[in-house]
């Protein structure tokens, strides 16, 4: 959860301003968190990889 924070951070002080693929690898990697919670536990690495993806 922090390091996708730490990208909502980076994107709130860009103003949005960031690479669309970025933002949608972000927000799949936010859903995959949801995923995890709610109990599939491929969710947690689908979330990995796609934080990974953003460097």
């Amino acid at each position: 959860m922090e390091r996708a924070r730490e990208h909502g951070r980076r994107v709130d002080a860009l103003d949005g301003e960031v690479d669309p693929q970025d933002s949608a690898r972000l927000v799949a990697a936010v859903r995959a968190i949801g995923d995890a919670l709610r109990g599939d536990e491929a969710g947690i690495e689908r979330a990995r990889t796609r934080l990974n993806a953003l460097g």
